[in-house]
């Protein structure tokens, strides 16, 4: 780097307008060129003045390319960079290098190489400059810069940056297809599922499982590469697992790829059933949109996925009824009653289209999450956070079992094809229940009459269903 900035200010010193030596000292140079003495490396001429750099051998003009970004300093010598330090006389009519010798006795000249020979040019920042001037750093050079690499002067020692990536790709286990390869597979991995018949939200599942294969660096067009990738995952569990494994099977089908799918099983746990209180604290810390959804969710038992498809027509204002004409998950569809005041909640909402919630489902499960995080602090319960949208559902089957006891009433109001999907709630029930049968007396009342004579004795509502009203008391100690 000496050698450059020497080399930059002995060339000013020769061609600017005061020459002259001062006793044996470094040559000054007192106004800074007005263009270079060569154009910026790659031949463009339109530069832009970017500053002056004040050096100890005198003040030095930086320069900026308007065409490729490159920021160097001063102008370079054609041949040679030297270091020397002169003494004589001063230098009044010089106009090249080869004149020194002639006027003025050299005591110490070093030759260097030329610095076209070298990988860089003498530059400052050779960085993508997508930042301003103002905030680029004075002789630095960035590390993810691919400039550095390209330089037109490079003739010796370069790199090739297309086998390095490549190299790079190939441990990280990259697919043997390019980027828009890739791409163009995923996007057909779309249409191709459209055209079997799949839903919308079973496409973006699938197709997001996908993307996530390809970013494990998994070779789409390589069935037990695939298989090694999905079971070398530790993070991912066996749910998650089975999932790829699907979506990958759906792709092989498209490619006439022959691949054995492998065997995952998922672990069974039972789903978290909140109190009557905890929805109900959620219920009313949102805004009437939401507020409105969940009490839905609550009364109705429906999937959500099925609650945010209903339509204005569906819902029966004057029988108090909701039809479900959008099942998912191979539910069957059903009419179910709902309370007067949800009803009441619906009329308030405002009636853009036919679809009584307009929003997308992710935003409207992200807002619903917010609001989750923040009553959980307000109240100081971190079971809310463990509510989601499904746990509607799994409260309401649970407590319409606990009333009925009738599992075919479950199973029909939640839609299910089958019983063996219902019986989770019977051991539900069994378990949430036990304990409060044996500590409280539990009772229940459905009209007013009833409601009255059971608070009457010391009886404390806490949960009602469909007009059955759910009362409970402590019972007596037992000596």
């Amino acid at each position: 780097m000496e050698g450059r900035r020497v080399a930059a200010s002995t060339h000013h010193c020769i061609l600017g307008k005061k020459r002259g030596l001062n006793n044996g000292k470094s040559v000054q140079l007192a106004d800074p060129p007005s263009q270079p003495s060569r154009p910026c490396q790659c031949g463009s001429q339109r530069l832009w003045k970017d500053g002056i750099r004040e050096t100890k051998e005198g003040p030095v003009q930086r320069w900026l390319c308007r065409d490729c970004g490159l920021r160097f300093s001063g102008s370079l010598l054609d041949n040679a960079s030297i270091k020397s330090h002169v003494s004589g006389q001063g230098l009044e009519n010089l106009e090249s290098v080869e004149g020194l010798s002639e006027i003025v006795s050299v005591r110490n000249v070093t030759t260097e190489k030329s610095l076209q020979k070298l990988p860089l040019t003498v530059s400052e920042d050779v960085g993508s400059h997508d930042v301003s001037i103002i905030e680029k750093g004075i002789n630095s050079y960035r590390l993810h810069s691919r400039e550095r690499q390209s330089m037109r002067h490079q003739e010796h020692g370069a790199k090739n940056l297309v086998g390095v990536e490549t190299l790079q790709e190939a441990k990280r286990g990259a697919t043997t297809l390019s980027t828009a390869e890739t791409k163009g597979k995923i996007v057909e991995y779309s249409w191709f599922m459209k055209q079997e018949g799949y839903k919308p939200a079973c496409i973006k599942s699938y197709t997001s499982s996908i993307e996530k294969l390809v970013h494990k660096g998994a070779d789409l067009m390589n069935p037990q590469q695939v298989r090694r990738v999905i079971a070398g995952v530790d993070t991912w569990c066996d749910g998650t697992k089975k999932c790829m494994a699907e979506a990958y099977n759906v792709f092989t089908r498209m490619e006439h790829l022959t691949w054995e799918k492998p065997r995952f099983k998922p672990r069974s746990k039972l789903p978290f059933i909140p109190t009557m209180q905890e929805l109900d604290q959620l219920i009313t810390g949102c805004g009437r949109i939401m507020r409105a959804y969940l009490r839905g969710l609550k009364e109705t038992g429906a999937d959500p996925g099925e609650l945010f498809m209903l339509q204005w027509k569906d819902v029966d204002f004057k029988r108090k009824k909701v039809s479900i004409n959008f099942p998912v998950k191979n539910h069957n569809p059903r009419i179910l009653k709902v309370s007067a005041e949800w009803l009441t909640m619906l009329q308030k909402l405002p009636r853009k289209t036919a679809r009584i919630w307009t929003a997308q489902y992710d935003s409207h499960y992200n807002n619903f999450n917010q609001r989750r995080r923040r009553l959980s602090a307000e109240y100081g319960n971190p079971r809310l956070k463990q509510v989601c949208f499904r746990t509607f559902r799994h409260w309401k089957g649970t407590m319409e079992y606990h009333i009925t006891k009738d599992i075919l009433h479950v199973k029909e109001m939640l839609g299910h094809k089958t019983v063996k999907s219902t019986e989770i709630y019977i051991h539900l029930e069994a378990q949430l229940f036990e304990s409060l049968e044996s500590e409280y007396e539990v009772r229940r009342a459905r009209s007013v009459k009833g409601m009255m004579a059971l608070a009457a004795v010391g009886f404390e509502k806490f949960d009602e269903i469909e007009g059955v009203h759910l009362y409970k008391k402590p019972r007596a100690a037992e000596f």
